[in-house]
């Protein structure tokens, strides 16, 4: 016959293989703990103390059992020390359940947080895959503000320099959107950036020098496009000619001649050094213009689209469409992404280019 293993209780910290040393043991929390595991009867079946072990059995498993676990053990507890033991009881399982619901609760908002990252964390990917897609990013903004503004302002920084580098048409696409200029998220430092992103269409090939005393005549150089990059006035008399329109050398340098140049000079020192340029398309989303309006206004967007100007060079202007009275320059344009109603413009350059986005 097998022998039976027997083992002790652990009664407030002391081990227990009696009746006696549990009655001098006895603890609430402990006797219940092993009395819901079934520890309780196994100890006093394998202890022999089948008596007791009928009594509990006998117990129903509701708030009582305390009670008639302090009347089956014998033990000499007045009325008021059981009900001081009942209250401090359920006090503790009232409170174990308010932990256990705080802690679901503490799980359930530990989740939303993990998934409100995750969510912000997700869309910033879809950002840099999709980097190319106007109105992708145009959504993304919105879903940004919508979804995610608490988290994208504390994380602004991180979230522009990435982006300038890696997705700059997103940073364009928060500026269309009047939540975002009027969030100030944007300084001046940061528009300044953005500014700087803006890509430049005109190529420039290797720099030119021709170096002549034309003896005060005018002397045809190139009729390609090209730019001045610098200008070496020995004589004084130095001057320069492109589109019908003279130009002394403070003037001229930087100037783009669309059908090239004529040279002026009167010394053998003089010359003038330029580079041939080229005007690519920028891709979509940007459009540009470049024409001269010869002093007019040129209906170049119309009234009830939204524009937002990216750059525009000096001595044009711009307007809202139909917009009398009203007189954009360069100074009011640049770096401070205006968002207009159709677009009216004027220049008096057939080279100066125009860029903008559509809203």
């Amino acid at each position: 016959m097998a022998k039976t293993i027997k083992f002790n209780l652990i009664l407030d910290g002391k081990p227990v293989r009696t009746i006696e040393e549990l009655q001098e043991n006895f603890c609430i929390d402990d006797i219940l703990e092993f009395y819901h595991k079934g520890l309780l009867q196994k100890w006093l079946r394998v202890r022999g103390y089948e008596n007791y072990l009928k009594k509990v059995e006998a117990i129903s498993k509701d708030k009582s059992a305390i009670i008639e676990m302090i009347k089956i053990f014998g033990l000499e507890k007045s009325e008021k020390e059981i009900r001081e033991a009942v209250y401090s009881l359920e006090f503790w399982e009232v409170r174990k359940i308010e932990i256990e619901e705080w802690y679901k609760k503490e799980l359930k908002i530990k989740k939303i947080i993990a998934d409100y990252h995750n969510g912000y964390d997700v869309l910033k990917a879809n950002i840099l895959e999709n980097k190319k897609d106007m109105p992708f990013m145009k959504s993304a903004a919105r879903e940004i503000f919508d979804k995610y503004f608490e988290i994208f302002k504390v994380n602004f920084l991180e979230f522009f320099n990435e982006m300038k580098n890696s997705a700059p048409h997103i940073l364009f696409a928060m500026m269309m959107q009047k939540q975002y200029r009027e969030s100030e998220l944007f300084s001046a430092q940061h528009k300044n950036q953005l500014f700087n992103l803006i890509p430049q269409p005109m190529n420039e090939g290797k720099i030119q020098k021709h170096q002549e005393d034309t003896n005060y005549t005018w002397k045809k150089i190139t009729s390609k496009m090209v730019m001045i990059k610098n200008i070496n006035n020995s004589s004084g008399k130095v001057k320069l000619k492109g589109e019908g329109q003279e130009y002394i050398p403070q003037k001229a340098v930087n100037i783009i001649f669309k059908k090239g140049f004529e040279f002026y000079s009167y010394s053998s020192s003089d010359f003038v050094e330029f580079a041939e340029v080229s005007i690519n398309n920028l891709p979509s989303p940007y459009k540009t213009f470049s024409g001269d309006t010869e002093k007019y206004w040129k209906d170049l967007e119309p009234k009830g689209s939204k524009f937002m100007i990216l750059k525009m060079e000096s001595g044009n202007f711009i307007r809202n469409a139909g917009k009398s009275g009203e007189e954009l320059n360069a100074d009011n344009i640049n770096k401070n992404f205006t968002i207009l109603d159709g677009i009216d413009y004027k220049s008096n350059s057939d080279s100066d280019l125009l860029i903008y986005m559509e809203v």
